[in-house]
């Protein structure tokens, strides 16, 4: 997932930044802007998926910015945070993702960041692999978890395990973009097949085990709360 942020405040620009990344639970490139003209450029030739946009900006506020997205017929999500709450009916025909009050940013901003990885979820529904010299179709919904065995990846499903030759880094991207947990450097895990988080291993439905690092436990923990209260 590609994140721009744009405010002209530095000290808010940098807010926004930090409340997206307390609430991101997929891997994501952030890049914080407060010029809204170098923004909008760069944009042009680096697409984001999602925007959030201050609407008081000099030069080019995110009204221009918004209705400039929405003549390209540019699918982006748009998430407006602003002062000024009268400004969120004459937002509504750019058909806005979220309109976040500056006011009570911490709050809103979790709800739009749970909102917005739903979104994600369903716009990807398959993984494709390639085995054997053929294309395979992969559900997500269907994979247990995917573990990397030196130049091998497993994929572990319900009823089947998919070994290819490629590396976990290669499909961490779409993978953590679908909720899957990394619970260790060689694991990422399906958070709708997990019974039971200890302290060393995950347990998984039909008594799978996976391990779990240390050092990420708190950040697993915290991970599959975010999955639960986004279902």
């Amino acid at each position: 997932m590609k994140i721009f942020i744009c405010d002209d405040e530095r000290v808010m620009a940098e807010l926004i930044e930090q409340e997206v990344q307390n609430n991101l639970t997929v891997s994501a490139a952030i890049s914080v802007f407060t010029d809204p003209v170098k923004m909008y450029k760069t944009y042009k030739d680096d697409k984001a998926d999602v925007i959030f946009l201050d609407i008081d900006m000099p030069g080019l506020d995110g009204i221009d910015i918004a209705n400039k997205l929405r003549q390209s017929e540019d699918d982006v999500f748009i998430i407006f945070v602003t002062n000024r709450e009268e400004m969120v009916f004459q937002s509504i025909q750019y058909k806005p993702f979220r309109f976040i009050r500056k006011s009570v940013i911490h709050s809103e901003i979790k709800e739009a960041m749970l909102a917005l990885l739903r979104e994600f979820v369903k716009t990807e529904t398959e993984l494709i692999i390639e085995k054997a010299g053929r294309m395979h179709r992969l559900k997500y919904k269907d994979i247990i978890y995917v573990t990397s065995e030196k130049h091998n990846l497993h994929i572990v499903c319900m009823n089947d395990v998919h070994t290819i030759r490629s590396k976990l880094s290669d499909f961490e991207e779409k993978l953590t973009a679908n909720m899957f947990i990394r619970t260790h450097v060689g694991y990422l895990v399906n958070p709708l097949y997990i019974c039971s988080i200890g302290d060393k291993k995950i347990m998984l439905d039909n008594n799978y085990e996976v391990p779990i690092s240390r050092s990420r436990l708190e950040e697993v923990k915290e991970k599959y709360l975010n999955y639960m209260r986004s279902k």
